[in-house]
């Protein structure tokens, strides 16, 4: 009889595995639970301990992919709920903050050990992003060796499945979930990103709008062509996006990929959503390939599923030379406006629209500057004293976001925040002071403020970072942004 492993094995031979790391939390998880109950000896314990290291040994390394973490498992801040979903790069589980208890998010674990790099990468370049229509990231970390993302969670399904148990969507809802995502990827480009793998499986509904999420696949723009940027091949350079959805070529060079094949993707992925099928016929995945850059047996849109500004449109993103697309995302935002214009009255808008009060001159020109500079998808109102702000909001009932100063001119301090929380009852208040005071940040919290930030701290990025988590965590709290546009 084979002598079974000792209790470390897992974490000694192979301690940068992904797999041997969930498995050293599944093992310590139930044994935690059993010590717990107060049932069992440490005897009994150490067997148990044993017996787990022993049959998770013996598991095929085609069987990982099985592996779920039980609830209550934590994940560093985070305390493991639910499974959500599976793929090759990792699991998404539902989780919650252990110290903001109505804070869920979805915490992604990397899975293949020989991705690392490529998850480092995407948790470095997904915090630069900040846009109404992009997935947010709360938080990134290395958990005993299983590293994490801590996403926002979204309402609605990807549009992978929506269309896979719905069926084709028609055209006219197609329009502003493309104009959304084309919003949230030209934020991305913007900040020097390409996503190389649009597709369905990546835009997710939350409420009436839609999102963009896994950036896995992002290369920063200065890095085409560079050999760090051809090294970024797994197993084939296939693996780096989807053959349905890529652009011709993406698909004979992973380096050669620009903002305009993901314009190429996203017109792909409209196909899709119109019809439920590719694009590209092939019956194998090397057809297909073969069919994507020799553009053959390309399937049309019928003129009985859309009138020709549509079918023109999307061909110009699926057009097989990238010189004859659009030039940019806005470009394709505004061709989309133009086919939307008369058909909706009621359609959500793209940005977000922020109240600052403030009495103060020059904080308001610097906050004013940083808005500016940080983000094109934002609308600012202004406001000196804390009545005209209720005026303010009360003739714009759109504004998801107030920026309050806690000295003005006919309130002060903490009961600023209890007066403005009181009179703007479903809108988040962001406070911003000059106070860089823990017990002042706490106490604007517990009079009614939703985040905290000093003033002297502030850079545009960290500014429209604190708005857009604020928004985030607000809206999935059960008061959401679509709610409060309703309201009067």
């Amino acid at each position: 009889m084979n002598k079974p492993p000792p209790s470390s094995f897992i974490r000694s031979t192979s301690s940068t595995s992904y797999e041997s790391q969930v498995t050293s939390l599944v093992s310590d998880s139930i044994v935690q639970r059993l010590r717990n109950s107060g049932q069992f000896s440490s005897v009994q314990l150490s067997l148990v301990q044993e017996e787990l290291d022993r049959y998770f040994v013996s598991v095929a390394e085609d069987e990982w992919s099985f592996i779920e973490l039980p609830a209550g498992t934590q994940i560093g801040d985070y305390e493991i709920a639910s499974l959500i979903g599976e793929g090759g790069s990792g699991q998404v589980y539902r989780a919650k903050h252990r110290s903001l208890s109505n804070h869920t998010v979805a915490l992604k674990l990397i899975k293949n050990v020989q991705s690392t790099n490529r998850f480092r990468r995407e948790m470095e370049l997904v915090q630069r992003l900040a846009h109404p229509n992009v997935v947010v990231s709360y938080e990134v970390g290395d958990h005993r060796g299983v590293l994490y993302i801590a996403m926002e969670e979204m309402s609605g399904p990807d549009l992978h499945k929506r269309v896979s148990i719905s069926g084709p969507i028609n055209w006219q809802s197609t329009i502003q979930i493309m104009i959304d995502a084309a919003h949230g990827l030209e934020h991305a480009h913007q900040r020097g990103l390409i996503h190389r793998d649009v597709k369905p499986g990546n835009l997710i509904m939350d409420g009436r709008r839609t999102k963009v999420t896994d950036l896995g696949l992002a290369v920063l723009t200065e890095d085409i062509g560079k050999p760090s940027a051809q090294a970024f091949h797994t197993r084939c350079e296939m693996a780096a996006g989807t053959p349905e959805f890529m652009a011709p070529e993406q698909a004979l060079s992973l380096a050669s990929a620009t903002p305009l094949s993901d314009i190429y993707a996203l017109g792909a992925t409209w196909f899709f959503l119109l019809t439920g099928m590719s694009r590209i016929g092939g019956a194998t995945l090397g057809e297909k390939i073969s069919n994507l850059v020799k553009n053959e047996h390309v399937n049309q849109l019928s003129e009985l599923i859309a009138p020709e500004s549509v079918r023109c449109v999307l061909n110009r993103m699926v057009a097989h030379h990238a010189e004859d697309r659009f030039s940019s995302m806005a470009d394709v935002a505004t061709a989309l406006e133009a086919i939307r214009t008369g058909k909706s009255a009621d359609s959500p808008k793209h940005g977000i629209e922020i109240l600052i009060v403030e009495d103060n001159q020059d904080d308001l020109f610097l906050t004013l500057e940083m808005l500016k500079r940080g983000n094109n998808s934002v609308t600012v109102h202004e406001a000196r004293t804390l009545a005209e702000a209720v005026e303010v909001k009360h003739q714009h009932p759109a504004i998801d976001l107030v920026l309050l100063d806690l000295q003005l001119p006919d309130s002060s301090g903490i009961d600023t925040v209890r007066q403005a929380r009181s009179e703007m009852s479903n809108v988040p208040l962001v406070v911003l002071t000059g106070q860089d005071d823990i017990i002042v940040g706490k106490a604007c919290i517990e009079a009614g403020a939703d985040e905290f930030a000093c003033k002297n701290d502030l850079t545009s990025h960290l500014l429209e970072r604190i708005i857009f988590i604020t928004l985030s965590r607000c809206s999935h709290q059960g008061n959401t942004i679509a709610d409060r546009h309703g309201a009067s």
